[in-house]
């Protein structure tokens, strides 16, 4: 993915100049929706599904994946490990406590502080490969055009973490890529979820996705969520292969 080289120069500048407690969390928590979808209206972001409860054991919304190296207390996570998340609704009412925690660490808790910003243009039809649009004006997810007629959709997000010990900064985000047509049976492009959502505001998308979280123990400033939200450290390139696979 284009922004991984980008991403992953910004987390090492990132750990190479914050100075970290040496008993504070520190590393990057890597998601994916395992068994659980989300599910995207115009006002939530709905984590889960109804069948959770039989096809994961665990009923957690998502996994643990491979490339997660956090330490903390009580750790490490294991691949493959229950992650539960809370709905998001626009606007957000900030700090969203909580919105992510891990069934077999009860002490690992992620907290969101910010989301966004989204794209300032909303002419979503108007795009060209690898430009972005949000569907509406203040909308935080952003929506970008690949080749194919498909899309990426981010939220960038950032917040603070505690392992029960220590309470540190978070950047990172959440990131799907739209394979499938539209419920009225448009190809994915941003123009065409825009005009979905238009003509049935109360219509929804049900879709896997993937997150990268990753800890430091200074402020993050909003060009810094944005790279590291929107790149989510190729992330999307894992969901992609595997929904083309399955298709």
């Amino acid at each position: 993915m284009r922004f991984s080289v980008v991403v992953l120069a910004v987390v090492c500048a990132l750990f190479l100049t914050a100075p970290f407690a040496s008993a504070s969390p520190i590393g990057t928590v890597i998601i994916t929706s395992g068994t659980g979808e989300l599910t995207v209206t115009i006002s939530q972001i709905l984590f889960g599904t109804p069948t959770d409860s039989t096809s994961n054991p665990t009923g957690a919304d998502g996994e643990v994946a491979s490339g997660t190296n956090l330490t903390f207390s009580g750790g490490p996570l294991v691949i493959g490990a229950g992650v539960d998340t809370s709905n998001l609704s626009f606007p957000p009412t900030f700090p969203i406590t909580n919105w992510m925690t891990f069934p077999g660490f009860p002490n690992l808790k992620y907290t969101v502080t910010s989301e966004g910003p989204g794209s300032s243009d909303t002419n979503c039809a108007g795009l060209a490969i690898s430009q972005t649009c949000s569907p509406f004006a203040g909308d935080p997810v952003v929506l970008e055009l690949e080749a194919g007629n498909i899309t990426e959709a981010s939220l960038a997000m950032a917040g603070t973490m505690t392992d029960g010990t220590a309470v540190v900064y978070w950047v990172g985000g959440i990131s799907s890529f739209i394979t499938n047509d539209l419920p009225n049976g448009a190809v994915p492009t941003p123009g065409n979820i825009q005009a979905y959502f238009v003509a049935n505001p109360t219509g929804a998308l049900t879709l896997e996705y993937g997150g990268s979280f990753t800890t430091t123990s200074i402020v993050p400033e909003p060009g810094t969520i944005i790279l590291i939200g929107t790149g989510l450290i190729g992330l999307s390139m894992f969901l992609l292969r595997r929904r083309l696979t399955a298709k």
